[in-house]
């Protein structure tokens, strides 16, 4: 005599192994996406070269701060963004922030429209505005020229200025951050990290001039 008492259990069986399966397409593509969604973190080391308060050729305008690609993946300068913290003067600035509007500040720095670019003699404008950053290559972080009516000795002193403004009316003294720095003496501390990835790229105090 034929039993069919056996089909019920093995189409049970099927069926969860075709639900567990489809389960884990899902669980896969799903995490898949989330994978692809995170941003890599460049692999660099970048160092700090020192402070500038000088034209370096037609094209670049000071004063800034100057840091070096030391060696691993190319990095984008427009994905960077830089901590400095010095006394009671905090400053957060990116690349896309312009250089200040406030009166008083930044006449000479018509020329430059962005915050970070490549720094090297013999540089052309567009060398400069190119952001993909490799090993060996240096770039500059501007910082803002001093009021007109500062002291004389201000600008040789190693003391500089940054300031952010993301605010209508950079006049109104509101400025997001902003702030004067000792950039040689070791009393401002910079940690310049990956926007995308939220990687720490370097990390240490502003000591030096060149």
């Amino acid at each position: 005599m034929v039993t069919n008492d056996a089909v019920s259990p093995v189409v049970g069986v099927m069926l969860m192994l075709v639900v567990t399966i489809i389960i884990a397409a899902i669980v896969s593509a799903f995490g898949g996406g989330l994978i692809e969604d995170t941003k890599k973190a460049p692999n660099a080391q970048i160092r700090y070269v020192g402070a500038t308060w000088d034209v370096d050729g037609d094209n670049t305008v000071a004063p800034g701060l100057v840091f070096e690609h030391a060696g691993g993946d190319t990095v984008d300068l427009s994905t960077l963004q830089i901590d400095l913290r010095g006394g009671s003067a905090i400053c957060l600035i990116t690349y896309n922030d312009p250089p200040s509007k406030r009166n008083g500040l930044n006449e000479n720095r018509a020329r430059s429209d962005v915050r970070m670019e490549k720094y090297g003699a013999g540089l052309s404008k567009s060398e400069r505005k190119n952001t993909r950053l490799n090993a060996g290559e240096r770039f500059i972080i501007y910082g803002e020229v001093y009021p007109a009516d500062a002291p004389s000795s201000l600008k040789e002193s190693p003391v500089m200025a940054f300031r952010s403004d993301r605010n209508e009316n950079p006049n109104a003294g509101n400025a997001y951050s902003s702030g004067l720095f000792g950039v040689a003496g070791g009393g401002t501390e910079y940690i310049l990290s990956d926007l995308e990835s939220g990687k720490i790229l370097a990390q240490g105090y502003t000591v030096g001039e060149i």
